[in-house]
């Protein structure tokens, strides 16, 4: 119960009388507003855990019944920001505590938006870059002579570090390729494989979460158990779920060419598509399940002999030469993305940004430490592109990292200026002869002289390679060790 206040507060409800015995009357608390709840109220807004709405009329206080319909009371932190005042209305706060149904832009929307409104920053020779970028450049011990040789290549190296408008004179910037990645033909199959589902909830009766894999540039991939098989004794399928944003036109397209490249492609080196659900702002896309972790992972933990590398690089490569007879360029291939399973399969994922290249493409398009010149300089680019992000993981898998992993802008211009491939003599790489070879013909610079996905498949080296049974033992500690990372360990 309530006490009562001093006038007008505790003038009780249909009484023009005052209370003037000057004892501390109890009354409801229909009857009275109290000082510490009229400072937290707004008009037209209900209390906490009641129904009735306070209305403030000139000077009098009341109380009025609302509707039987429960009401919310919003935060008073937020009400707060509202002034109390009797034009005050219902509308204003419901406008204040109304959800925002669109997300917000992601940075890299912003930095897309706003640099088509920036000028060109014209810069002819090293001395008229920022200190911040000549001290980093100092500091790699990059060639200032070597630099201005080659200054246009820079320029794009520069772009793509900084996000800033960078230019020089004669240099022609291409217009971005905007065009989808995959024909209007193949698109209709891809959304023929595509279910609408109108609540989450709906689906998550049909998958239950297990684990969250991680977050990548496009989405985040989630492990999760089939729930619709209930025969009792039989093993619930685990599934990988990746979902993809959609808020705007452009995401949905490329979300539907990505599940028409899964639609199309059918390879045992390549990851198995079950089915796709459209949800609102949202996009599942379901695929089989890699129990035994990424390359990338792999090659983290365990130094695989001669013998694996070659396997591995012969299931790579056989995936690749796959994708490109129909037709596609992967443009995102890394050992990320490159599956292992506990069986020895190897499998090529994500194919968020695959392109059909029956014309070449002309984007800058990739992950820094494996994209191919011609694409960091936004040239016309097709298939070759994943020969040489081939190369890069043939590297890595005897450097145990990407080659000039501690620096993109020092990757990027090696890149650029066709030297990738000294790495091997700049860190002194121990590298069997036919591997030597093998990276040094897919990091040629001209994407003509570097070698098909057909031709590399014949090489012996790559002809010859087998499964054996000492590669399930070094899975089993790949597999320990992934288990532990992901709890934690």
């Amino acid at each position: 119960m309530l006490t009562g206040f001093s006038s007008p507060a505790n003038q009780v409800k249909g009484s023009s009388e005052p209370n003037r015995s000057g004892k501390k009357n109890r009354l409801k608390s229909d009857q009275c507003i109290p000082d510490n709840i009229k400072s937290n109220t707004v008009p037209g807004v209900p209390l906490k855990g009641s129904n009735k709405i306070f209305r403030k009329q000139n000077s009098k206080t009341s109380f009025v019944v609302s509707s039987p319909e429960k009401e919310r009371s919003p935060p008073i932190q937020q009400i707060q920001e509202i002034e109390s005042s009797s034009s005050e209305t219902t509308e204003n706060i419901t406008k204040l505590l109304k959800p925002k149904l669109e997300r917000q832009p992601y940075k890299k929307d912003l930095i897309k938006k706003n640099s088509r409104d920036r000028d060109d920053i014209m810069v002819t020779c090293f001395a008229e870059l920022p200190e911040e970028i000549q001290k980093k450049i100092k500091d790699l011990n990059l060639e200032e002579e070597k630099l201005l040789a080659n200054w246009k290549k820079f320029i794009f190296v520069l772009r793509y570090i900084t996000k800033k408008q960078y230019t020089c004179p004669d240099l022609e910037i291409p217009l971005k390729d905007r065009s989808p990645f995959v024909d209007p033909e193949l698109q209709s199959r891809g959304i023929e494989n595509i279910k609408t589902v109108e609540k989450q909830k709906d689906l998550k009766k049909q998958y239950k979460f297990i684990l969250n894999n991680g977050k990548g540039g496009f989405g985040k991939v989630i492990t999760a158990k089939v729930n619709k098989n209930k025969e009792k004794g039989k093993v619930k399928e685990i599934v990988a779920i990746k979902k993809l944003p959609v808020f705007t036109p452009d995401e949905d397209l490329n979300n539907i060419c990505e599940v028409s490249c899964l639609v199309l492609l059918k390879h045992k080196n390549v990851v198995d598509f079950k089915i796709a659900y459209r949800l609102p702002h949202e996009l599942w896309i379901v695929m089989e399940y890699m129990e035994g972790g990424t390359l990338n992972h792999a090659i983290r933990v365990h130094s695989f002999c001669e013998s694996h590398i070659a396997y591995i690089l012969q299931q790579i490569i056989t995936g690749l030469d796959y994708i490109h007879s129909q037709g596609f360029a992967h443009r995102d291939l890394k050992s990320n993305n490159i599956m292992i399973s506990i069986k020895g399969e190897i499998k090529i994922i994500d194919f968020g940004i695959c392109a059909q290249v029956t014309n070449p493409r002309q984007q800058m398009i990739g992950t820094v430490y494996y994209m191919a010149p011609e694409v960091i300089l936004r040239r016309p680019h097709n298939e070759k592109c994943d020969i040489w992000s081939f190369g890069i993981v043939v590297l890595e898998l005897y450097l145990l990292s990407t080659p000039y992993g501690s620096s993109k802008i020092l990757s990027l211009w090696k890149s650029v200026c066709g030297e990738t491939i000294q790495v091997v003599q700049d860190e002194r790489v121990k590298i069997s002869p036919d591997s030597y070879s093998l990276a040094k013909s897919c990091l040629m610079y001209d994407p003509e002289e570097r070698p098909s996905a057909s031709d590399l498949r014949k090489l012996p080296y790559i002809a010859n390679a087998g499964l054996d049974h000492s590669f399930f033992s070094c899975l089993k500690t790949i597999f320990i060790s992934l288990t532990m990372h992901r709890s934690g360990f």
